[in-house]
């Protein structure tokens, strides 16, 4: 996890019930030159269950493939969905 996080809730959480909400990937064709990669696509949201999953033991996590609207970036996606996270009543 992060250096200074608290992730232990996360651990737990995932060590009870499993990755409960799924990551979002883009296929190699949808961000290429990205570097985050796994074996089913690149990361786009997720790191930390994926993290939390892997301090648990597990091999695998749910994942769902994103769709980028047109002309825009991985990045500028990233970022959009952090604002909206952090503002949901703003949607």
């Amino acid at each position: 996890m992060y250096p200074g996080s608290n992730s232990r809730p996360l651990v737990e959480s995932v060590r009870k019930k499993g990755v409960m909400e799924p990551v979002e990937i883009l296929s190699e064709e949808d961000a290429p030159g990205w570097k985050e990669t796994g074996n089913a696509g690149k990361l786009l949201g997720g790191r930390q269950r994926v993290r939390a999953a892997k301090a648990c033991g597990l091999g695998e996590v749910p994942a769902v493939h994103a769709v980028l609207p047109e002309g825009m970036s991985p990045m500028e996606y990233i970022l959009r969905r952090a604002m909206e996270r952090r503002q949901p009543n703003k949607r």
